[in-house]
């Protein structure tokens, strides 16, 4: 393998993601001018798609078996449900995103030839877990228990920390099954200073209350005290659910010390255990009768554990293979890509971090300041405290917190190498070209690759093909690991589990003179089934989440203290007296209403680093409409797209908003609607509906598939279309037809 400028290489697997269907699937359900609700209804009589569809949303299979059994179902229902029922079609034939039984992930190897052959009978592999929220339930169940809390173990709340005469802690409450935080305090006493240090280790109750028996507290006083505790979340108990680590669905499984084990905790216990064997039966096969499901639905309608028949079930699919492969000529396109894609990408300015940095030196200059000190809302600078992620209890209201003030800035400022791409696209607009090519020494006094890229990272790839052409479809590049993308999946495939600890292993190896800490942290119960991963790390920093380590290699958020040194923020354990490199080896949109000290820490896995690189248009996305496909040798690195917004197509926006639109077999023409001619002419066939990381394929030849279009967006104010280009048919391939596929590559830096 040629060597790269950036000095990296690849690891020696990949991870394949494929959707359950062909391609042909979609091509054929789209081919016509009309999709009909006949065919519709014929697919629905599949038990597979019947079983993944009731995963996916009970409430929307509960209303199809309606729309499929009643004569009199209305019109209007009717149309939605079709069109709801056609977007998951598309999805299992088109998505390469691993959800439920719509799409299937896998591990193999880079060799000199590809091999990945799909057999739909025997390729496909399932694993069905309970979904978090129903085990966050069940642990409040459990904990509520008098009989039960009096054998657990208690800890001290992760967010406590002292400040002066008082502790703060986060506290949580539920509002319609969502976490609603608030920081709060209370006085430091005595009493109180011996029960947490008793409980570090793990207490029960009466040893806890043993603390404060004396001649003037009685034994139930104690008690009372303590479970006032409890039920202040001051001190968590033993039961909370775990995110790293193998997480068993019984609570009480493995070797408990636990004296005279009651009726109930058996009781329990073997609740469990026949969920579990209930689970492992349904995963026997794909296409199970949903009464399997309605069994398990009925056995926890029996307890008191309220659960939510939408959020029960978690399934995830497998490639049922250990001989994938990939021909490694793909990894010599995308290195000699992701070296001129790094020379270009300037690391973010002006960041959270940066930000915070800045106002660290100006105030502690080279101190080294307690961490819960300097972020502290009172005495510190706090971090991201406007975003409103938690309410400040009465106590603190009084305090004066600092808010960030962000006005409007419509003033557009472009980089060096953004200005080089702003004229190619001014070219190409210009001279109607439908594609910019990007070399080299079109960059030759622009190179921000010095600056620095983590140690391992990923790239995540599509292969496609065009008039008999492949091209290496680039879709992203970066992460804090490259491990982070396959860590939710470790629990049900070897092979994946294996790349993962590989990866892990060679980032310890890197910082060996650091601490790699994992950050564990459960914002929302639903959020833990992104979070559940293995035991990657040395060392955990639990903040309001279980760590699954011993308490000797959790790193407390009393324990970390910050300074700057040679313009870089260290993060520091005054108890192992090594710096500390935080991680969250997970795939979590962590900055999304986050508490402050957890958005610090996941933020200080890019301290000094890029944490992505490739082209991002948002600057250029006010200037124009319309972006060229943008390519570097045989990879493209942007595909063409349309914007279209309400601001610059108000009487386009107008259309969509017509009720009296009539598709039926007439087909509504949306390219006509479009006012630039230059989009009309350049609008394809096949487009995709751009929404985040979820993707829509619209046949524009199609008038369902357009009506379903402008029921999507008709009410947004602006949306993406890009091209879509289907997949090659040489990569993943069945007996007669090919396979859309995604793929994750994890690259490491050379330590020669």
């Amino acid at each position: 393998m040629p060597k790269s400028k950036i000095s990296y290489r690849f690891f020696s697997s990949f991870i394949i993601r494929t959707p359950v269907y062909p391609i042909d699937f979609y091509k054929n359900l789209t081919k016509g001018l009309f999709i009909e609700s006949d065919a519709i209804k014929e697919i629905l009589k599949n038990a597979p798609i019947n079983e993944a569809l009731f995963l996916a949303s009970p409430e929307l299979y509960a209303e199809i078996r309606k729309w499929l059994t009643q004569e009199d179902y209305p019109i209007d229902k009717a149309s939605k449900i079709k069109l709801s029922v056609l977007k998951y079609f598309i999805r299992m034939s088109t998505r390469c995103t691993p959800f439920g039984l719509f799409a299937a992930c896998g591990a193999g190897k880079l060799a000199n030839e590809t091999v990945i052959n799909i057999d739909k009978e025997k390729s496909f592999r399932r694993k069905t877990r309970f979904d978090m929220q129903f085990l966050a339930n069940s642990v409040s169940e459990l904990t509520a228990n008098p009989t039960i809390q009096n054998q657990l173990l208690f800890y001290p709340n992760s967010t406590l920390y002292q400040l002066g005469d008082f502790y703060r802690y986060v506290e949580y409450t539920l509002h319609q099954n969502k976490r609603k935080y608030s920081l709060e305090a209370l006085k430091r006493t005595d009493y109180l200073d011996l029960i947490l240090q008793k409980a570090i280790v793990g207490a029960r109750k009466k040893e806890l209350a043993l603390v404060l028996i004396s001649e003037e507290i009685s034994k139930k006083e104690a008690m009372e005290f303590i479970e006032e505790l409890i039920f202040n979340q001051i001190l968590v108990s033993e039961l909370e659910p775990t995110l790293t680590g193998s997480s068993s669905l019984n609570p009480f499984s493995g070797e408990r010390d636990i004296e005279n084990i009651n009726k109930e905790v058996v009781a329990f216990g073997g609740f469990y255990d026949k969920l579990n064997n209930q689970l492992l039966k349904i995963d026997t096969k794909i296409g199970n009768f949903i009464s399997c499901y309605e069994d398990i639905i009925a056995t926890i309608s029996k307890t008191n554990i309220p659960f939510d028949e939408k959020y029960l079930f978690q399934t995830d699919l497998f490639l049922d293979s250990d001989n994938l492969q990939l021909e490694k000529e793909y990894s010599f396109e995308l290195l000699r890509t992701i070296d001129l894609l790094n020379k270009i990408s300037e690391k973010p300015k002006n960041t959270a971090l940066e930000n915070f940095k800045k106002a660290f030196v100006e105030r502690y200059e080279s101190e080294a300041i307690p961490l819960v000190k300097a972020l502290d809302v009172e005495t510190g600078i706090g971090y991201l405290q406007q975003s409103g992620s938690f309410d400040v209890t009465p106590l603190l209201d009084s305090l004066a917190i600092r808010q960030k003030v962000n006005p409007d800035n419509h003033q557009i400022s472009l980089n060096k190498a953004e200005k080089i791409i702003y004229k190619k696209l001014q070219n190409a607009l210009q001279n109607n070209e439908n594609n910019i090519i990007l070399n080299l020494s079109d960059f030759d006094n622009i190179d921000f690759s010095g600056q620095n890229l983590p140690a391992t990272f990923s790239c995540l790839f599509e292969i496609v093909e065009e008039q008999e052409k492949e091209w290496v479809v680039i879709q992203s590049i970066g992460g804090s690991s490259a491990a982070n993308l396959l860590a939710r999946f470790c629990y049900g495939d070897s092979g994946i589990n294996d790349l993962a600890n590989e990866i892990t292993q060679y980032e310890s190896e890197n910082y060996s003179d650091k601490i790699l800490a994992e950050i564990v942290h459960l914002p929302e119960s639903r959020t833990g089934n992104v979070l559940r991963r293995p035991s990657f790390r040395a060392y955990e920093i639990p903040y309001l989440g279980q760590a699954s380590l011993p308490t000797s290699h959790q790193i407390n958020i009393e324990d970390l203290v910050l300074f700057v040194k040679n313009d870089r923020l260290v993060l520091w354990s005054k108890k192992q007296d090594k710096e500390v490199i935080p991680r969250l080896t997970n795939a979590h949109n962590y900055s999304y209403n986050a508490l402050p000290i957890y958005h610090f820490l996941c933020d200080m896995q890019f301290e000094n680093c890029k944490p992505s690189i490739g082209l991002h248009w948002d600057n250029l996305e006010k200037l124009f409409d319309y972006f060229p496909r943008v390519t570097i040798k045989n990879c493209i690195v942007s595909k063409a797209k349309w914007v279209f917004s309400k601001e610059k197509h108000p009487e386009f926006f107008k259309i969509l908003t017509i009720k009296e639109i009539i598709y039926d077999k007439n087909i509504f023409s949306f390219a006509s609607h479009i006012p630039s001619l230059e989009v009309n002419e350049l609008l394809p066939q096949y487009v995709s509906l751009a929404d985040g990381d979820n993707a829509l394929i619209i046949n524009l030849e199609n008038s369902t598939c357009i009506e379903m279009l402008i029921e999507t967006v008709k009410n947004r104010s602006q949306f993406v279309l890009e091209e879509f280009l289907f997949p090659s048919s040489k990569v993943v391939t069945g007996k007669t037809d090919c396979y859309a596929n995604q793929f994750i590559v994890g690259l490491k830096r050379d330590k020669s």
